[in-house]
């Protein structure tokens, strides 16, 4: 009798281990599905977002005869979409939700504050850069920004050559089907709310996020959403959190910035080549 109980009692152990070692292997074989689907999740709350800025956008541009909103960047002294300069310091500004919605202070900026109501929709779920601020690591506040062409003032003297949108009805082409307004940055990139894209030079002056499987949500001027995700190397390289990335760096032949500009804005009719 002991002899068949304490067979009986291995044979229980080694079952229990098969069993162990299947639930082992159909876990490993579920994490990616699940991460899969984490950040197909993550990217659909990014479009929603962004279709609401979008949204907002289009409202204010309505309301206002066609013009765009202003977009200054760090220029406390001139009306801007929003406003802010995050880094990773303890700086407020990397925290204060007023700079995007509320314009009942200064009148100057958050000036889509009034379509909107809710911060939240300026920060992508997918980023998760952190400062500390009162000694808790928060969220930053925001994680986009409206390229340079739209509402802004172009690159170096750049705008002799190619359209300032000032107006909805500035974008002929390209067709406002096909100009993008803001844009997931990234996080060691993003700093005030301007996006900067060079028409003139092949360069990367500012960094589109890679949150989404390697891409960025973009909301475009007729309302339509979409992630583009990048394929050249350079548009992504390596992140040092605490360091800005390279700006200003040669980009020839990166089909990202080539497909960022065309869809930035056109050169004006007339132009030199």
């Amino acid at each position: 009798m002991r002899n068949q109980t304490q067979s009986r009692r291995a044979f229980t152990l080694i079952e229990l281990l098969v069993v162990i070692a299947i639930i082992a292997i159909l876990v490993a074989m579920l994490l990616p599905v699940l991460s899969k689907a984490k950040a197909r999740g993550l990217g659909i709350q990014c479009i929603n977002n962004l279709r609401q800025i979008g949204l907002a956008w289009t409202m204010y541009c309505d309301e206002n005869q066609g013009r765009v909103p202003p977009n200054k960047g760090q220029t406390d002294e001139e009306q801007t979409w929003v406003y802010g300069w995050l880094d990773f310091s303890s700086s407020p500004d990397n925290v204060n939700t007023d700079y995007l919605i509320d314009t009942r202070g200064t009148g100057r900026y958050g000036l889509l504050g009034p379509y909107l109501k809710n911060p939240a929709v300026f920060h992508c779920p997918a980023d998760r850069s952190q400062v500390t601020i009162n000694g808790n690591l928060v969220n930053r506040v925001r994680s986009i920004s409206m390229q340079c062409w739209m509402g802004g003032d172009g690159m170096r003297g750049e705008d002799r050559f190619y359209n300032l949108i000032a107006k909805t009805s500035d974008m002929i082409n390209p067709t406002p089907t096909q100009t993008f307004v803001v844009l997931d940055e990234r996080e060691d990139s993003i700093n005030d709310s301007w996006f900067g894209l060079d028409m003139a030079e092949e360069s990367l002056v500012d960094y589109p996020a890679s949150y989404h499987s390697g891409g960025a949500g973009l909301a475009f001027a007729d309302g339509h959403t979409e992630i583009k995700k990048w394929i050249d190397p350079r548009t992504n390289p390596p992140l040092v959190r605490g360091q800005d990335p390279p700006r200003n760096v040669p980009n020839p032949g990166n089909a990202d910035l080539k497909w960022l500009r065309d869809r930035a804005t056109g050169r004006k009719p007339g132009a030199p080549l």
